[in-house]
């Protein structure tokens, strides 16, 4: 049977590279549709989190003389209710892990600055160059939890937080305010290692059993024998401008809190010597003669004789063990030095 010749033109308009096209730019279309509307259709875009109040109110209620502020490097060293023991202060840790500059300037200008009673002094703990980087996590960003922390349209924190974006980095925070997002490990506020024995309620028994859980992986670690190279991202001169330390020091002036912003050291050499690269050391005196103009004490832990390469089961991280230790040596320091202006 012959086929008619209007049925063969159309097979063939079908067949045809151009007609193939047009169905791959439709199917195309199709798909995006799908990826980019259904996500924002009521119901389905991504639910801005209100700020909680209930950090503010747990706050209060400690009525706290100091306040740590920090990442997973401040849970290894600093035990807050052993330093309460120690120097007679009421003391509460912030810490929240993978956090950086961004996060503790919203604690701080939010959660500290929003108490009656607010604390006489505020510690913040970092290593190599970290205090002038643009970053609030210094892992996977954590969207959530600086929305937990913002009141509102947080202008200053925006601008710094967008200011060194790539296209990449602007794309993928689009997408983000489409597509709800699983909730970080590190937002969980019921884990000492996210948000502290402080902000779970915990009492010190219970937080010294859920340290010991979340530190586990620390106490049978074994030792690396690398020895990690410290971060560097350039001079404190050309960073300083661009990072949250100018907001956390005006943020503190403002409050009529002392800061006292710690280094901690990464790990030693075998030898004992501080694993310190010159670049480095120079941003470290700029950023002590910085914080000294401006009313802030700085202390630079690199080179502790008290504190050994042994002491480290990686490149920054303490071992548990010698979380009370570290907490004796600082406490030493904060006695000799409390009621002190900036760095003598």
């Amino acid at each position: 049977m012959t086929t008619p010749a209007s049925d063969r033109g159309t097979d063939a308009e079908q067949d045809s590279p151009g007609s193939a096209d047009r169905r791959a730019v439709l199917l195309l279309l199709a798909m995006l549709a799908v990826v980019l509307i259904v996500p924002v259709l009521p119901g389905r875009a991504r639910t801005i989190e209100p700020f909680d109040q209930s950090v503010v109110d747990r706050l209060e209620s400690t009525a706290p003389e100091i306040v740590f502020l920090g990442n997973s490097l401040l849970e290894t060293r600093i035990d807050p209710g052993y330093l309460a023991e120690l120097a007679d202060l009421r003391t509460v840790s912030l810490a929240i892990d993978g956090t950086g500059p961004g996060i503790w300037y919203l604690q701080l200008k939010n959660v500290i600055g929003a108490i009656a009673n607010r604390p006489e002094t505020v510690v913040i703990f970092f290593h190599d160059d970290l205090i002038t980087r643009p970053i609030s996590f210094t892992g996977p960003r954590d969207r959530g939890l600086a929305e937990r922390l913002s009141q509102d349209f947080e202008g200053d924190y925006e601008s710094v937080a967008t200011r060194d974006e790539s296209a990449g980095d602007r794309i993928r925070r689009v997408l983000a305010t489409i597509y709800p997002l699983a909730v970080s490990s590190s937002s969980d506020r019921n884990s000492i290692s996210s948000a502290g024995a402080f902000m779970a309620g915990m009492s010190r028994d219970e937080a010294s059993a859920e340290a010991d859980r979340v530190f586990e992986f620390a106490n049978k670690r074994e030792q690396d024998q690398d020895i990690q190279q410290p971060k560097f991202h350039g001079a404190f001169g050309s960073t300083v401008e661009n990072s949250f330390l100018p907001l956390l020091v005006e943020q503190a002036g403002d409050l009529s809190i002392q800061l006292i912003i710690v280094r901690v050291s990464a790990k030693p050499r075998d030898d004992g010597t501080p694993n310190e690269p010159d670049a480095l050391a120079e941003y470290t005196s700029d950023l002590s003669h910085y914080l000294a103009a401006n009313g802030v004490r700085y202390i630079d832990m690199t080179g502790n004789p008290g504190i050994d390469a042994g002491m480290y089961y990686d490149g920054y991280h303490l071992i548990y063990r010698y979380r009370s230790y570290y907490t004796e040596i600082f406490s030493e320091w904060l006695l000799s030095n409390r009621g002190r202006g900036a760095n003598p």
